[in-house]
C-alpha cells in the first residue's frame, strides 16, 4: 500500500469534515507481512486519521512508502 492508495473524505457538505471522514483503501488485495515498525507507523496513521491530525497521518503516510518519491514531501505534510 502506498499513499496514492488512501483516500479520506467526508461527507458531501460545504464544510470539509463537518461530519467524520471515512477512510478510503483502494487495491488492498495483496497481502504481506507488516515489519514492527511498519505496524507501529500504520498504527500511528489510522490514529491520526482518527484524531484529524493531517500531519502525522502524512508523515506516517510517507514512511509507509519505502520507495516513495513524492517530489517535495514537505509540500505533501503541509
Amino acid at each position: 500500500m502506498h499513499p496514492g492508495n488512501i483516500l479520506v473524505r467526508g461527507k458531501s457538505s460545504k464544510r470539509l469534515f463537518k461530519s467524520k471522514p471515512h477512510v478510503i483503501f483502494l487495491d488492498v488485495g495483496m497481502t504481506a507481512e507488516l515489519s514492527g515498525s511498519d505496524r507501529v507507523n500504520l498504527l500511528e496513521f489510522f490514529k491520526s486519521v482518527a484524531r484529524r491530525d493531517g500531519r502525522t497521518a502524512a508523515e506516517c503516510a510517507l514512511s509507509l512508502s519505502k520507495k516513495q518519491n513524492c517530489p517535495n514531501p514537505q509540500a505533501f505534510i503541509e
